[in-house]
């Protein structure tokens, strides 16, 4: 999360397997449907067993949490692959969506190219944390839970922008570690879930 004197700003790095319109490495710039994000850049890399893919890291999925949010996105029909929606731990105080603790050990491992290789889309997130994202006074003042309705903005932002890079907006799996799986199951239970 970056933080600024006047606005917090949220972004969303995002992990794609080369696809058909991804021939080469040499042109990595995607331009998106949301004026406010226009064009992004992107890296080369390549997975454990080899394979290359794109790179998209620090995409802006919205304005920042102040006034009037605005996403604005179309849908573009052609087959796409599975996406994995991945929430960072942290006890809702600490973490980042550059780190993913894959449940070995205590041992911190983000490697985007495990589920490359099985043809998923990667998508880890930035929210509010600690006291940015969780104080409240009950009422419109501070309401609850920002960090969750972070969370639930990038869920909206994938389900509009996602095929863009090679997803399936309809075929989007939840999942995160620590604070990051209780936030999926308070997606579950909540009215305001990012599906259509």
């Amino acid at each position: 999360m970056l933080l600024s004197t006047n606005s917090i700003l949220l972004f969303l790095p995002v992990f794609t397997y080369t696809f058909h319109f991804f021939h080469h490495c040499n042109d990595l710039t995607i331009a998106l449907r949301n004026p406010a994000n226009s064009k992004i850049r992107g890296d080369c890399r390549s997975s454990h067993k080899g394979r290359p893919y794109r790179s998209f890291t620090n995409i802006p999925y919205a304005e920042p949490p102040i006034g009037k949010r605005r996403l604005q996105a179309k849908k573009e029909p052609h087959k796409k692959l599975p996406v994995l929606f991945w929430i960072h731990g942290g006890g809702f105080q600490f973490g980042s969506g550059t780190h993913m603790f894959l449940g070995i050990g205590f041992l911190e491992l983000y490697d985007p190219g495990l589920f490359i290789d099985e043809n998923i889309v990667v998508v880890t997130i930035n929210y509010r944390l600690g006291a940015l994202g969780f104080l409240t006074t009950e009422d419109e003042v501070i309401p609850p839970n920002l960090g969750l309705r972070d969370q639930n903005l990038a869920l909206k932002w994938v389900i509009d922008n996602i095929d863009l890079f090679g997803g399936d907006p309809g075929n989007i799996v939840l999942m995160g570690e620590s604070a990051g799986s209780a936030s999926v199951g308070y997606h579950l239970l909540s009215k305001e879930r990012g599906t259509r």
